[in-house]
């Protein structure tokens, strides 16, 4: 993992995720997977990047962030808030025109 690697992140805490990751897509390929994990999972995590930024990167062992990093994890935030968003409006039934707005 170069880019874990090279930010000095804590290997252990992001391999977890990626195996949570992993088995979350696998039961939800299959179907044994509630169809609002994943909105309530990318809200969460938007929420976390956005508005608890480098409380949330220190659970991965990211001490200091410079205003760029700061500002591309908020970035990402948003992505996966209007991503989860668009999930959460789908698992709710509704079609993909009214999910866009």
């Amino acid at each position: 993992m170069p880019v874990i690697e090279a930010l000095g992140l804590d290997k252990a805490s992001v391999g977890a995720w990626i195996a949570v990751c992993i088995v979350l897509g696998k039961l939800s390929k299959t179907g044994h997977l509630n169809k609002w994990v994943a909105p309530t999972l990318a809200i969460a995590l938007g929420l976390a990047d956005t508005f608890f930024t480098e409380a949330h990167y220190k659970l991965y062992g990211l001490d200091t962030m410079s205003p760029f990093s700061r500002m591309f994890a908020q970035l990402l935030g948003s992505c996966l808030l209007s991503g989860g968003t668009y999930v959460a409006v789908l698992a709710k039934g509704d079609s993909q025109e009214k999910a866009f707005g």
